[in-house]
């Protein structure tokens, strides 16, 4: 098991052997093309070198030496032998050089985890993230499977156009070198043991089983202990952080600074009895340092949710852990502006369209202009400020406080059907852009009354003189009562 210890996630390829020494396996040969494999590699000793198995007369076995840098070494002069085979000539050791050997290099990688699986997130399933003939047409219905895929046999032979059967015993041979099977059987009935580090990263994860779903779906123990280090928590995080920040290498140090920012304002409102969606209690509340015993507590002695508990929104919504949600959700919007997201929370607006708010190009300081020149709260502005752009417009903060301005509540984004129908009435002579046409509509209330107001030329609606409802009507969402007929 000594070779499990000198595994590093970060190393790009593990050795054949846990201390580099020479993995010396038998392995049939032949010089005859198409001929049958009678068997695949065995360790040295198993079969008496050059003995012939039953029913294969043209194969014969012999010891192969794959030394520490993965250079193969036979009993054959493979230059003499690779000048053969362009006159003709064949000799299957010569595929052990430029096809087994690769494909024994990846598959052990896999198997041992030193690398991050290769997998993507496909509709609601997994795949290779470079499909062969040998992948299925639908994902895989979980990590575990993909990854088993990707250290199958059927796919090695495939990705490296080698022989299955040899390929899975070297295999075999190198895993039990390490010490991660229990015999060098056949690889697709043998367990994976997970390593000793295992023991340590089972403190770290929060599932009882975490560790064990996480080595099937292709992390290393070693890959929680750093993580759980970098974000700096003294308890256990969901495996599904640790498996999304494998995958998708988002910056720690972003996920752990949004996640502070995005406790304090949580902390403040669960302690002081409010909703996560309220405005925060008028007394700030001090948070002691977490330590490796002591989780992080509220001076009042309160004991606030550990920072991957499970949450409900008050839509009735489940939220995932902020952690996984960050895990899985930073974008190059993060990376550009990676305060931004951190903002967002702090300020209180509900997960599910903060990345909408991203990728839409406002920022903070637009819901709090916003908050501040129409009286609504802060989310609501937020929420607003999404559903615009959710709808292809990007109008500007003085345009949406205007709005308000005139009576129409914020919060009635006109639909995208009312604006197709404003344009359809006024073709060819509309406003310049969709966001021109969509404010139109929504200070008017109406497509057929924005159309009315731009065949009457009085277009200018941001004026602090301009109104679209002439004496005694009322548009559906104008407040204002109508004008009481004279005599009523």
């Amino acid at each position: 098991m000594a070779g499990w210890q000198s595994l590093v996630p970060r190393h790009d390829v593990a050795t054949p052997t846990p201390g580099g020494e020479p993995l010396v396996v038998s392995v049939p040969c032949t010089t005859s093309p198409g001929a049958a494999v009678p068997g695949g590699a065995v360790p040295s000793g198993a079969v008496p070198s050059g003995a012939v198995p039953s029913g294969a007369r043209r194969w014969h076995r012999h010891d192969v030496v794959v030394t520490a840098d993965w250079a193969v070494r036979t009993p054959h002069d493979l230059a003499a032998e690779r000048i053969a085979a362009a006159f003709g000539g064949h000799l299957s050791c010569l595929a052990l050089e430029s096809n087994v050997v690769p494909a024994v290099r990846a598959a052990l990688g896999r198997h041992l985890r030193v690398r991050p699986p290769s997998i993507v997130r496909r509709g609601h399933g997994w795949s290779a993230r470079s499909a062969l003939s040998c992948c299925p047409r639908t994902p895989f219905a979980s990590t575990a499977l993909a990854v088993e895929h990707l250290g199958g046999t059927e796919h090695l032979a495939v990705e490296f156009d080698a022989e299955p059967r040899v390929v899975r015993a070297m295999v075999a041979a190198c895993l039990h070198a390490h010490g991660a099977v229990e015999h060098p059987a056949a690889l697709d009935t043998a367990t994976m043991l997970v390593p000793p580090a295992g023991a340590e990263a089972a403190g770290l994860v929060t599932e009882r089983w975490g560790v064990r779903d996480l080595w099937d779906a292709g992390v290393h123990p070693l890959w929680v202990i750093f993580l759980h280090a970098e974000i700096g928590v003294a308890h256990p995080l969901p495996s599904g952080f640790y498996l999304g920040a494998v995958l998708n290498r988002p910056d720690i140090e972003w996920i752990a600074d949004t996640v502070t920012r995005a406790e304090r304002r949580r902390l403040l409102l669960e302690i002081g009895g409010g909703s996560p969606f309220d405005d925060p209690p008028e007394t700030p509340v001090a948070l002691s340092r977490p330590t490796s015993h002591r989780p992080i507590t509220a001076s009042n002695g309160h004991e606030p949710h550990a920072l991957e508990g499970t949450r409900f929104t008050p839509e009735g919504i489940v939220e995932e852990p902020l952690v996984t949600w960050l895990a899985w959700t930073a974008s190059r919007e993060d990376r550009r502006r990676p305060a931004e997201r951190g903002g967002w929370l702090e300020v209180g607006v509900p997960r599910r369209i903060v990345v909408d708010l991203l990728r839409s190009g406002y920022i903070v300081d637009d819901v709090v202009a916003l908050a501040a020149g129409t009286g609504l709260t802060e989310v609501l502005c937020a929420q607003t400020l999404a559903t615009w752009s959710q709808r292809g417009w990007s109008p500007t903060v003085a345009d949406l406080v205007r709005l308000v301005e005139l009576g129409p509540h914020l919060a009635a984004v006109p639909p995208v059907a009312a604006v197709e129908v404003f344009l359809g009435l006024v073709v060819g002579q509309g406003p310049a852009g969709p966001t021109e046409a969509a404010l139109l509509v929504a200070a008017c209330g109406s497509a057929q009354q924005a159309a009315h107001v731009w065949a009457e030329n009085d277009r200018d609606w941001r004026s602090q003189s301009w109104d679209p409802w002439p004496q005694g009507e009322t548009d559906v969402r104008d407040p204002r009562p109508a004008a009481i007929p004279s005599g009523a």
